[in-house]
């Protein structure tokens, strides 16, 4: 047989294995599992390049992007000033707009993140951009905002090449994945010295605490941060690398790897995952309130195949779950455990958005499609601390309307982003 469609061969069944144990465990030990409802939805009528979002407080929402011409949200319209503005609006549980601040970019952002009552900003301007503490010069930015918009610390990254993911940890620390084209200056001195990627924390004033620097053999593709302020980062590992607690090595044409830090940076733990006739990664990376982590990965044979593992805070495999040649596009766990997704259909584009229970067990899906056309797509996803599912996307004209578990009806019947809140109310628990 030939050894990549042995290899192949060989990671379904390691993956119907991982499964059947799961489910074993869930036979002697059954769970609550959840049911969503749609609560609130809102359309936004813009231009948009970018749309992300996240949650802020005890439960209330921050939606951000960038846009050209003009916005409408909350009944308010902007008009763009630059050839592309940035925007943040906050709105309450219910979905009531609270707030919304403009900024001229000519620019977009790349991530947003909040912790407690702040939120943190990364992106790019190409004009330079004021935040309220003064012009930044062009180029990569962090800024962080406090809970009305306002002003608290902006800084330009002189030879960052893009700010792909920030996070924000409990107390307000900010851990960025910063990719470089040259040396790059934290406020501490040079941290890098050519084209490279770096996981850096800065304190709540945004100055440089540490940072990690991984060469050309390691592609770093997402971060996440746990609740006592861990630091886990996950990617692509060609050859070998040293994270800190000696080499690791990789299995034959790339591996996905993990690696965890404390809060003051120290090496807890490296891995890497893979077999000798694959190259893999891991895309997206999220974790639950118990530290477990979850990814998004890749596993690329004879052809490309996408599946979701979850990992024990301390790098154990305890489930998988296949998704065939559909990539994941985002990703969040509840407070409970379970993981909400969402998956392009290669095959035929229609966008899936789907709950895992704790043990890996599907629980619910909705398929994003009117009638006999693609309608929608799910690109960002957070959790309130209330327990709702956040989530942001768009729906493709002529769409009339999409089930999300309740319809979002579209009435301009063009393509326009759209925001969403699911409640998960527990499901009763199977019975023994």
């Amino acid at each position: 047989m030939n050894p990549k469609r042995l290899a192949l061969l060989s990671l379904v069944t390691l993956a119907l294995c991982w499964s059947f144990l799961a489910l074993s465990r869930e036979t002697a030990a059954p769970r609550a599992s959840v049911v969503p409802t749609l609560s609130w939805s809102e359309l936004l009528s813009l231009k948009a390049s970018t749309l992300a979002i996240t949650t802020i407080g005890e439960g209330d929402v921050l939606v951000a992007g960038t846009f050209t011409d003009s916005l409408v949200i909350g009944g308010e319209r902007l008009t763009a000033r630059g050839a592309s503005d940035i925007w943040v609006s906050r709105m309450d549980a219910r979905g009531h707009h609270l707030w919304t601040k403009q900024f001229r970019a000519k620019g977009k952002l790349s991530s947003i993140e909040a912790g407690g009552d702040r939120l943190v900003l990364a992106g790019r301007s190409d004009s330079g951009v004021d935040f309220g503490g003064g012009a930044l010069a062009a180029g990569v930015f962090l800024a962080k905002l406090d809970g009305s918009g306002n002003h608290v610390w902006s800084k330009v990254i002189a030879g960052a090449y893009s700010v792909p993911r920030v996070r924000v940890d409990g107390q307000g620390a900010v851990m960025a994945l910063i990719t470089t084209d040259g040396p790059i200056d934290l406020g501490t001195g040079p941290i890098a010295s050519a084209s490279s990627q770096i996981v850096a924390k800065l304190d709540p004033h945004g100055r440089h605490v540490w940072s990690k620097t991984y060469g050309p053999t390691v592609t770093v593709k997402d971060i996440a941060v746990t609740r006592d302020g861990e630091v886990i980062a996950g990617g692509r590992l060609s050859r070998s690398f040293d994270f800190g607690g000696g080499p690791v090595v990789e299995a034959g044409e790339g591996d996905t790897f993990l690696v965890r830090y404390d809060p003051d940076g120290r090496h807890r733990w490296s891995f890497r995952y893979g077999f000798e006739y694959a190259s893999e990664d891991a895309r997206k990376l999220t974790v639950d309130d118990a530290g477990n982590i979850f990814a998004a990965q890749l596993h690329n044979r004879a052809e490309d195949a996408f599946s979701l593992a979850k990992y024990d805070p301390y790098g154990n495999v305890l489930w998988t779950s296949v998704l065939g040649i559909n990539p994941v596009q985002a990703m969040a766990a509840d407070h409970a455990g379970n993981l909400a997704y969402s998956t392009d259909n290669e095959m035929t584009s229609d966008d899936v958005i789907g709950l895992l229970d704790g043990d890996g067990r599907p629980v619910s899906s909705r398929t994003l499609r009117f009638e006999s056309s693609e309608s929608g797509s799910i690109d960002g996803m957070a959790v309130t601390a209330s327990g709702a599912l956040l989530v942001v996307g768009k729906i493709y004209g002529p769409t009339e309307r999409i089930d999300l578990w309740g319809p979002i009806v579209n009435p301009t019947r063009e393509s326009t982003w759209f925001i969403a809140a699911l409640a998960l109310a527990p499901a009763p628990a199977p019975r023994e």
